[in-house]
């Protein structure tokens, strides 16, 4: 078994602490006083084995069949239905959009326009008017985040999503263990129903410290499926542009609950 990530977490503890001092007699003392510290807790994802990965593909292939029976449309017939309607969205939608974008260029060409003028020789009016912009921008911004996200939860409904999810969560369960002397799974043994079980348990002690660690493993847990790095530092790259593009895991929290 080999760990391809690992990671600390810092918990708040009780521990007794042994102060030991010099009495008056000239004697030895040794005082124990309970006090809280951060104590370090190690975890890791493993590396998937073979057997490992082919029973997360035979898992994938159930659920895509259980997403299918029960209505979803596949990916590619979703994509034939839209190209046959003419795209995803209707006329008046599209010529919805491209006015957005066009309002989007006009008002960030004359934001930059007057930010190009030293500040010290702006007029009051140009300085409202940039303020006046930059809440313009921003509105449009967000129209466009939300009409650019109700295109892409078009094909989230698909069966091939579906299955990407809960094959995520199946991993999740599977590739989760606490570092310590040896390797403990930290879903427990058995199969994904005690270990589903075990993360439900985990879940109603509603425990901040577990809730983060259960955070952390599901955002690796994902990492590792939608770029399967071989070895940790492969993985250290991947996470790093990550943070680069400033990527959340607000979507792996949107998985957790599927």
């Amino acid at each position: 078994m080999k760990k391809l990530y690992s990671f600390t977490i810092n918990k708040t503890e009780e521990v007794e602490e042994k102060i030991e001092s010099v009495n008056e007699s000239g004697q030895q003392v040794i005082t124990i006083n309970k006090v809280k510290k951060e104590i370090p807790h190690k975890f890791c994802i493993i590396k998937p084995t073979r057997n490992l990965r082919d029973e997360a593909d035979l898992y994938f292939g159930a659920q895509y069949g259980i997403a299918v029976r029960n209505g979803m449309i596949p990916f590619a017939l979703l994509q034939k239905r839209f190209e046959d309607d003419d795209g995803t969205v209707s006329k008046k939608s599209q010529e919805k959009y491209e006015k957005i974008i066009s309002d989007l260029y006009e008002k960030d060409k004359e934001y930059n326009k007057i930010l190009l003028t030293l500040e010290l020789e702006r007029t009051e009016e140009q300085n409202t008017k940039l303020k006046t912009l930059a809440s313009e921008i921003s509105f449009i911004q967000e129209e466009l985040k939300t009409f650019q996200i109700s295109q892409v939860n078009l094909y989230n409904t698909t069966p091939e999503v579906y299955a990407r999810n809960k094959t995520i969560m199946w991993y999740f369960l599977n590739i989760s263990y606490k570092d310590g002397e040896k390797l403990e799974p930290f879903f427990g043994e058995g199969d994904l129903v005690k270990k589903n079980q075990k993360h439900e348990e985990y879940e109603d002690l509603n425990d901040s410290f577990i809730n983060k660690v259960i955070t952390e493993f599901l955002y690796y847990t994902a990492v590792y499926y939608n770029n399967l790095p071989s070895n940790e530092q492969e993985f250290n790259k991947i996470l790093e542009e990550l943070k680069k593009q400033n990527i959340k895991d607000e979507d792996i929290d949107k998985v957790s609950k599927i």
